[in-house]
């Protein structure tokens, strides 16, 4: 089993875009599923609040990504919209990057979405910098990337894919208010990526008190993700001897 998730997740680094073979200079090729006492000592080991810490849903994320864009595409077709080859392929590269391990979103006061960056869009592969378009000289960060800008969902698309450490999960009318609301997407295969960014927006939100920040850990729902459909099943059970 470790061998198909090593063959896999290297597929997956790859089809992200060309620069994004680069990155597996800072990844973990043998990532193994997580207790929940580990994922714990990986937040403490970041210095994450406990009210912050959160854990994306293994299974799910990855589908309800998926069914947001067709629906998108029906309710685009139902507003005429052409779906013409231009836009297919925007599509399909919007529904890559929002699956990619490790992204940074923020969000206004109401839940809409008003910035995105991920993993592929990180140029250096050594200093790993995610100034891209140098989106954080301002606050809250943004950036004219059109693809960064294309399809993005509201917060609320979000929240019921997280869970607390007690396995709670928030909704969005439940939520301290804020003037913004940022989701931080790390895991622990993703070292120098998450590790680069989780310190990143600690620094830019350190004085600031009008930003909620979800640190949502998804390591094991990204090496569930990589697992055969056939061999899910047989996982899972594995994991529980």
């Amino acid at each position: 089993m470790r061998n198909i998730i090593i063959v896999l997740l290297t597929l997956a680094l790859l089809s992200c875009k060309p620069l994004a073979g680069k990155l597996i200079l800072g990844v973990d090729t043998t990532p193994e599923w997580k207790s929940n006492v580990e994922i714990l000592n990986d937040f403490d080991k970041y210095d994450i609040s406990e009210m912050n810490r959160f854990v994306l849903d293994t299974a799910v994320y990855s589908k309800n990504v998926e069914a947001q864009v067709y629906k998108n595409i029906e309710t685009m077709k139902s507003n005429g919209v052409e779906m013409d080859s231009l836009l297919q392929d925007k599509l399909q590269k919007s529904l890559n990057d929002n699956l990619q391990p490790v992204q940074i979103r923020y969000f206004d006061s109401n839940g809409k979405p008003i910035f995105k960056l991920v993993n592929c869009y990180l140029e250096n592969v050594f200093k790993m910098d995610w100034n891209f378009d140098k989106s954080f000289d301002v606050y809250p960060p943004s950036t004219n990337d059109e693809m960064l800008n294309f399809g993005n969902e509201n917060l609320e698309f979000f929240l019921p894919m997280f869970k607390n450490l007690k396995g709670d999960t928030i909704k969005l009318g439940e939520l301290p208010d804020s003037a913004h609301y940022a989701i931080v997407f790390w895991n622990d295969f993703f070292k120098k990526p998450s590790k680069k960014l989780i310190k990143k927006i600690q620094n830019i939100e350190a004085n600031r008190k009008d930003t909620f920040v979800f640190y949502v850990n998804n390591h094991n729902s990204e090496i569930y993700d990589l697992i055969p459909e056939e061999q899910k099943k047989k996982f899972i059970k594995s994991l529980k001897k």
